[in-house]
């Protein structure tokens, strides 16, 4: 097995399709389960007797709101994944270098 060394010109360059697969589905999961929970927050505060012109404006700010949370909560999700990765890099990088100092010491 090779060991590859992460040095900072390299660090986090190296991008793994696997993982992007899986920070997609995970952004548009978050999304959906934003969206459920912004809608029904709006659904459940909305008053009952309002007029046409209202429950249409009250639906557009709804979808408006939905998306943009939705959105953001996807985006943050995503970028958690990316902090989460490179603090294992970093993990790894760091044994790396240990074992190669090791290995000179031993010699």
């Amino acid at each position: 097995m090779e060991l590859k060394v992460i040095t900072n010109e390299n660090f986090g360059e190296e991008k793994n399709p696997k993982l992007e697969v899986f920070k997609t589905f995970l952004g548009i999961f978050v999304t959906i389960g934003a969206g459920c929970v912004v809608g029904n927050a709006v659904k459940f505060t909305t008053p009952s007797g309002l007029s046409s012109f209202k429950k249409l404006g009250v639906a557009i700010g709804s979808i408006a709101l939905t998306n943009f949370i939705g959105g953001k909560m996807g985006d943050y999700a995503e970028d958690q994944v990316d902090s989460f990765v490179k603090i294992l890099e970093k993990v790894n990088f760091t044994i790396v270098k240990e074992e190669k100092e090791g290995e000179e010491i031993d010699e």
